[in-house]
């Protein structure tokens, strides 16, 4: 290996620059866990099955959005705009995407309008 800067291909400070590269990842996923919903919290099944339905691809998702949790306060994008937010076909007139905000914020304190 020839360390020289004039003389070398690749300088030593790139094996240094590649050792870092590949080793990173492992250390990053050493203690990470996949993102995922928390399994005791309730889903809305239709809604959620709807969700699926319409996804094309997992690539468009994650375990993070791809349901809808179930609550008796909060209503359901569906109760308002008739329909999955973002089905396909279907674009709600947006006073009914304010009203349907309009509604979070009154159900629950973690939304504000």
């Amino acid at each position: 290996m020839n360390c020289s800067r004039s003389g070398s291909s690749i300088p030593v400070r790139n094996y240094f620059l590649l050792l870092l590269l590949a080793v990173t990842p492992a250390l990053a996923t050493a203690d990470e866990t996949a993102p995922a919903r928390d399994p005791k919290q309730p889903i809305n099944e239709a809604y959620t099955a709807k969700i699926k339905k319409y996804t094309t691809a997992p690539v468009f998702t994650s375990p993070l959005v791809d349901y809808l949790p179930a609550s008796k306060n909060v209503p359901s994008p569906d109760a308002v705009l008739g329909d999955v937010s973002g089905a396909p076909g279907i674009l709600p007139y947006a006073e009914d995407v304010y009203k349907y905000m309009r509604l979070l914020e009154k159900a629950t304190a973690r939304v504000k309008v």
